[in-house]
């Protein structure tokens, strides 16, 4: 987005959480904290459910998501809003999301932006397990798993070994 570069380009100072944006602006960056780090023995979730929290619109990673359900064949509930098709999770084993997180075991989110990771910072904190790219941007803990948005492969094997583990 040119407006937003541009008025990154000439502030004085940056206050961010987003790794991405700490990492292109060093000299003129203070980092807000999204949240405190995770100590050891962190509960983890009991759910069973998968959650994709993006919206069905492609820079949200819906468009991966609903090629790694169709090769995998999982269920999964999605929480976003469905901006580019009503029938897009036709086919799919795909619900909405009713926000109950004790449900939720997994979240899926290949995501190429994020710009307010709300859901993903408190499903970290409820102890789930979170496959998402770097582009997330929070920083890694022990509940993240980052691939390449064009790891292809990257994303099926990770996935089913998530699945060996629910």
């Amino acid at each position: 987005f040119p407006s937003h570069d541009k008025a990154l380009n000439t502030a004085n100072k940056i206050i961010s959480p987003h790794t991405e944006i700490i990492e292109m602006f060093k000299n003129k960056i203070e980092i807000l904290q999204w949240y405190k780090p995770i100590k050891p023995g962190h509960p983890t979730s009991k759910g069973s459910k998968i959650l994709f929290p993006g919206s069905v619109v492609g820079r949200k990673g819906a468009y991966e998501m609903r090629e790694l359900a169709r090769a995998l064949n999982f269920q999964f509930v999605y929480s976003g809003k469905t901006i580019e098709d009503e029938q897009f999770w036709e086919g799919l084993n795909a619900t909405p999301f009713d926000g109950n997180y004790r449900d939720i075991k997994l979240i899926i989110y290949p995501t190429v932006l994020e710009n307010q990771p709300r859901q993903l910072l408190y499903a970290i904190s409820r102890g789930i397990q979170i496959i998402t790219t770097p582009d997330c941007g929070i920083k890694p803990t022990i509940f993240t798993k980052y691939i390449e948005l064009s790891d292809t492969q990257g994303w099926l094997e990770t996935t089913k070994k998530y699945f060996d583990m629910m």
